[in-house]
């Protein structure tokens, strides 16, 4: 193939190949919409955990503050061995 119809034949297959190409299905309406958070409603869950905590810290209700501990919680102390464990959590509060 020469130099001068080599170009030409290469942009023939990029083009065909290009045309061939499927374009994506678009997505359902429902899918591209995502809803957005009711931020006041958020704002009012997370002030009312807030409000639980410091509760229970001022009244020092260990067992309320340990019931917000998952059960593979790890506590670490500054200056202490680290603590593994909801149950050891409380022991050493």
């Amino acid at each position: 193939m020469s130099k001068s119809t080599f170009f030409p034949v290469l942009m023939l297959c990029t083009l065909l190949f290009a045309a061939c190409q499927q374009t994506p299905a678009p997505l359902p309406a429902a899918a591209q919409e995502t809803p957005k958070p009711d931020l006041a409603k958020l704002k009012a869950e997370i002030q009312a955990i807030e409000n639980t905590w410091a509760k229970a810290s001022n009244a020092k209700d260990m067992a309320t503050i340990v019931a917000f501990y998952a059960d593979d919680a790890i506590s670490m102390t500054n200056n202490k061995p680290m603590i593994t464990g909801k149950a050891a959590i409380k022991a050493e509060m």
